[in-house]
């Protein structure tokens, strides 16, 4: 009923041919690879602040001493 409001045309067009559709429809897929991202950096960030030498190499790192 909600669409019957407005005044459209359907046009079919094949997949190469309607890359924005298949960008859109990828949106699912880029939001896990997202969420998957966010946790693994989280679970990164965790591991440097048990590793000692990793610690060190970021000290290292945000006072300017690395070649």
């Amino acid at each position: 009923d909600f669409l019957a409001e407005f005044d459209y045309t359907l046009q079919y067009k094949p997949g190469k041919a309607n890359i924005v559709a298949d960008a859109l429809s990828r949106k699912s897929e880029l939001a896990a690879l997202s969420l998957a991202k966010v946790e693994i950096t989280g679970r990164i960030k965790e591991g440097l602040e048990h590793d000692p030498m990793a610690r060190e190499l970021v000290n290292l790192c945000t006072q300017g001493k690395t070649k």
